[in-house]
């Protein structure tokens, strides 16, 4: 993709996050070219179906839910597979009118909870309103509404499990949230269950694993389900499979996805600018300080570059200024 660059260039090697919308959009433009009666929902089908996990197979936290989707808390469900998409949308049938289901706690509340509990465990059981003009058997969205106080909301963590056993960590922990609010009916939405039945007992799993003395109560525990009653006809031929899909095993990570089984990218970052703050004998850092020596001395000639580095920058000047007024992600 051609984009604009510094000093009034333009670069074909540009890399990095920011080009995923404008490719996204890109995908779903030749889409919409195929195929303009598609609704919004017949978009994210196509989306949620035509998604490749192969090339992101070597990252953790691949699980796979009962209708045969992979996701991941990190990359959703995957690549979007443009063409995939394309071919779908030739001969796509409108998906089945949406219906929303609503279920509350089958637990007795308030239900208290503290870092000495450590945890709490709601239960949800539903039919998936069979039998009525909002019945859901095919999941798209669902909803997770919660009440909790709590002295320490950043304290906790919450999952959510499906009846087939699918999990979705809907919130994990956060160490700078002191707030002593709680969550007031606030409502966490996942895609992780997408095309399961919703009908069973469903469990909300609420923790504190900080060892601290916060305390609160779970008040008050709601789910509203989105899906169809009739099962969409892309649906129809069985699970999804993927183009590797021997190979989906290996792929799987089998432990939960736990707050404490992932990456303390928070501590981290934390430690690394006490240690810059130190380094530098300043008690604030300026943009200078955080970009760092290497990237404010950079080389004069692109061929001084290492190959990792910043290969998208032309150069023209003996040094580059990295102000903020200068460089834009």
């Amino acid at each position: 993709m051609t984009t604009t660059d510094l000093h009034n260039k333009c670069t074909v090697r540009h890399i990095g996050n920011i080009l995923l919308s404008p490719f996204s959009c890109l995908g779903y433009c030749f889409v919409l070219e195929a195929n303009s009666e598609l609704t919004w929902r017949d978009v994210q089908h196509l989306v949620v179906w035509n998604s490749e996990y192969h090339h992101l197979k070597h990252n953790k936290g691949w699980k796979r839910n009962s209708a045969g989707l992979m996701y991941n808390s990190r990359f959703g469900f995957g690549l979007i597979n443009a063409e995939s998409m394309v071919k779908a949308a030739l001969n796509w049938t409108t998906v089945p009118e949406k219906a929303i289901c609503k279920a509350s706690s089958s637990s007795e509340l308030p239900k208290a909870i503290s870092s000495k509990l450590k945890e709490v465990e709601i239960e949800i059981s539903t039919e998936g309103c069979a039998k009525s003009s909002e019945e859901v058997n095919y999941l798209e969205h669902v909803e997770l509404s919660l009440d909790i106080n709590y002295n320490h909301r950043g304290a906790l963590d919450i999952y959510l499990f499906s009846p087939s056993g699918t999990v979705s960590m809907v919130l994990s922990r956060r160490e700078r949230d002191s707030s002593a609010v709680g969550f007031k009916n606030w409502t966490f939405l996942s895609v992780h269950f997408w095309g399961e039945n919703p009908a069973g007992r469903w469990r909300v799993l609420i923790r504190d694993m900080t060892g601290e003395d916060y305390k609160g109560s779970v008040n008050m525990v709601k789910l509203t389900l989105h899906g169809t009653k009739q099962k969409p006809r892309h649906m129809t031929s069985g699970k999804k499979r993927y183009i590797d899909e021997e190979e989906i095993e290996k792929a799987l990570d089998k432990r939960p996805e736990f707050e404490e089984e992932l990456p303390d990218v928070a501590n981290n970052i934390h430690d690394e600018l006490e240690s810059l703050r130190s380094a530098e004998h300043k008690k604030e850092l300026s943009w200078m300080d955080l970009i760092g020596k290497n990237l404010r001395m950079l080389p004069a000639r692109q061929n001084d570059i290492p190959n990792n580095l910043y290969q998208d920058v032309e150069l023209e000047e003996d040094y580059i200024d990295y102000s903020p007024n200068q460089y834009y992600y």
